[in-house]
């Protein structure tokens, strides 16, 4: 992923916040206490940021230890301290330089989209890449937790997140695309239909456990939604296992 596309710090500065809140903390938490009953067990967060999510875990889970794993230093430096939870500064791509090869959870939360080269292929190679990768660092018995937004097409499911890609890449189209809103301008943001997310989970060799839902549709103007082939915006909690050989 040599090409691939970053973030200035004043558009990292944007994702100081945290986006597992409300019922998706409560459909993350259930699947936890599902499978770790006794709440014992070593995360990984790839692309933890400011570790809000891992600070979340750490509380509830007195038994837990975590990794959070960022390539922005501006967003590790938020960071609360805690003893039971390390910072590393890298990226999805170079996920060799952590410090433990498997974890019985790893988290790959609003990452996938992020992970943008020039061109669209490259960037569908990059998710890929960036999935098998996840999946080696995965305990026998863990899971693979993954947050990622949905965009569903009106008749072709996978043509919202194409047009946004094409958009929000291009150098040409950074004052408008900043215009309307898109903090990724002049870097670029893949998203894909919950069929697309489903196929590439399964083709790194996931099984989805469980999908949790946004309750609600994401809300856009009619002109916006028409613009860009837009049926429906929802998040979604995937929670998988690595398959069996």
């Amino acid at each position: 992923m040599a090409d691939l596309k970053t973030l200035t710090d004043e558009q990292l500065a944007a994702f100081h916040t945290e986006y597992v809140r409300g019922p998706r903390w409560l459909a993350l938490l259930a699947n936890i206490q599902r499978d770790f009953p006794e709440g014992r067990f070593r995360f990984l967060d790839i692309g933890g940021g400011n570790g809000m999510l891992a600070d979340k875990l750490l509380e509830h889970f007195p038994h837990a230890t975590g990794v959070v794993l960022d390539n922005s230093r501006l967003l590790l430096a938020k960071n609360t301290n805690h003893p039971r939870k390390q910072l590393v500064c890298a990226s999805a791509v170079s996920l060799a330089a952590l410090p433990e090869h498997h974890y019985d959870l790893v988290f790959i939360n609003w990452v996938l989209h992020h992970l943008v080269s020039p061109t669209y292929q490259r960037t569908t190679q990059n998710q890929h890449e960036a999935l098998a990768a996840a999946v080696r660092l995965v305990a026998s018995h863990g899971r693979l937790s993954i947050f990622e937004n949905m965009y569903e097409g009106v008749l072709f499911e996978n043509l919202p997140g194409y047009l946004i890609f094409q958009l929000t890449s291009a150098p040409l189209l950074a004052g408008l695309t900043r215009r309307f809103g898109a903090n990724t301008a002049n870097v670029g943001v893949c998203f894909r239909s919950q069929r697309s997310w489903e196929r590439m989970l399964t083709a790194a060799g996931l099984e989805i456990l469980t999908t949790s839902l946004d309750p609600k549709p994401w809300k856009f103007t009619r002109s916006r939604k028409a613009a860009l082939h837009i049926r429906s915006v929802r998040a979604a909690l995937f929670w998988t296992q690595v398959k069996p050989v």
